[in-house]
């Protein structure tokens, strides 16, 4: 079995990927990977390298560019190292590895796994579109297909006869991070892109109207990443007078993802779906309480008061913020349940338990 695995998802190289793809090496795979010209953090393909795996590098398929020139490179690549299996992330990996296996219909038989990240899921006027165009391909060109949540396997319920239900994994950072929980004030987390849909305006908010009523001195809101909206959050914390106390890194590696959640006892999910939750996965192994909407995966991971809350609105966040603030041993005892059921989104563990038995099905 030897398998090519995608590790762009048409904004670059990213780690996700490229933690799977070191899995499956460590494991014994047979694994060969596609590397774009753009990494979204520095490192990634060389850690790669320095694993041992083989890479192919398709320059500008960030940017779907070079179509055929990608189609020659990869028919080549693919009977030159005898690969018969092929992981891809997007539609337009996808549409590539169809033709190529048009290509090589008579030289190679070839199959071809895809995983289902998102389909326009903060977008309601491309939502709907998005799910039936993506439906027909998976129908007429995957031969298996990966999905993260139910609420996905929902959406596409008609290819169930192909599809395979797989956890995130999370890299060995986070695993092996030991259990730290400040034991004054709540101290919140939400690492997401600024933009539509992400609703980082809804936890400020809440957070603001928490400190007028509560009147605390500990407490703190981290928000990292990037995007349109990043200014428009920022001032919207200044607005409401609690600039001093919500923090924005940045755009931020996962060394220093891992080293601000260690630094939190609460982990925010307001968006409007959530599909590929590592905003709930990562601070979940590193033992958090996780306030989430009941949206996409959170379903498949939060229990009311066992792993954290749940809410559906800026009100409803607030009187948690109250609740939990009177009751730091509570918000501290979620978080150290999560930290003992870590195992469970171990990227080795994912590889032996479902990975392999699902590309030798």
């Amino acid at each position: 079995m030897k398998i090519l695995l995608f590790t762009d998802c048409s904004v670059g190289v990213i780690g996700y990927h490229v933690d799977h793809a070191i899995a499956l090496k460590k494991a014994g795979v047979d694994i060969f990977a596609v590397v774009s010209s753009k990494e979204l953090e520095p490192g990634l393909i060389q850690s790669m390298r320095e694993a041992g795996i083989p890479m192919i590098l398709l320059s500008g398929l960030e940017r779907h560019k070079n179509m055929w020139k990608h189609i020659f490179a990869l028919s080549s690549y693919i009977q030159n190292n005898e690969i018969n299996y092929v992981h891809v992330q997007t539609n337009w990996q996808l549409m590539l590895i169809s033709v190529v296996r048009f290509f090589l219909l008579f030289r190679k038989r070839l199959s071809i796994t895809y995983t289902i990240h998102a389909y326009r899921n903060n977008d309601p006027k491309k939502v709907f579109f998005a799910r039936v165009i993506i439906g027909i391909l998976l129908f007429l060109l995957a031969n298996r297909v990966i999905y993260t949540c139910n609420f996905l396997y929902r959406k596409f319920s008609f290819l169930s006869y192909k599809m395979f239900l797989v956890p995130i994994g999370v890299p060995d950072l986070f695993m092996k991070e030991p259990l730290s929980l400040p034991d004054r004030g709540l101290h919140l987390i939400f690492p997401a892109i600024f933009r539509k849909g992400k609703n980082q305006d809804l936890i400020i908010k809440a957070f603001a109207h928490f400190i007028v009523r509560s009147k605390d001195q500990n407490s703190s809101l981290f928000l990292p990443g990037d995007g349109p909206l990043l200014d428009e959050m920022k001032s919207l914390a200044k607005t409401l007078g609690i600039a001093d106390r919500v923090y924005f890194p940045g755009y931020c590696t996962r060394n220093t993802l891992c080293e601000l959640e260690r630094l939190c006892n609460v982990a925010v999910i307001p968006t409007n779906v959530e599909t590929y939750g590592l905003c709930i996965v990562e601070p979940f192994v590193l033992g958090k309480c996780i306030l989430t909407r009941k949206v996409g995966i959170a379903e498949d991971i939060i229990k009311e008061e066992v792993n954290g809350f749940y809410f559906n609105n800026s009100d409803d966040l607030e009187e948690l913020f109250m609740k939990l603030s009177k009751d730091i041993t509570l918000v501290n005892s979620i978080g150290f349940t999560n930290f003992k059921l870590k195992k469970k989104f171990n990227w080795a563990y994912i590889v032996e338990k479902y990975y392999i038995p699902i590309y030798k099905s």
